[in-house]
């Protein structure tokens, strides 16, 4: 597993309302199975918990994965996601 990677968040200001981009970082390799295959398709939601803190947990969205460029490993890029489901 690798990321995020940000190093600064972009806060935007629209109407007095501030938002601001999700991480789009984050890229995991599986091993290749009848498991992760189906659990990790495009659009599906996935949480992670933090290292310092595992009741911290954080959604992410699967946005590509990638099962034929390496033999065996299930590659998948994630986007943070916003919801309120923690």
């Amino acid at each position: 597993m690798r990321g995020p990677v940000e190093t600064k968040i972009d806060d935007y200001d629209r109407h007095n309302i501030l938002f601001n981009d999700p991480n789009y970082s984050l890229d995991i390799y599986m091993p290749k199975n009848p498991l992760t295959m189906n659990r990790f398709k495009r659009y599906d939601k996935f949480y992670l918990a933090g290292a310092d803190d595992p009741d911290d947990k954080i959604c992410w969205r699967v946005e590509a994965t990638d099962s034929i460029s390496t033999p065996g490993i299930l590659e998948i890029q994630a986007t943070e996601y916003f919801s309120n489901n923690t």
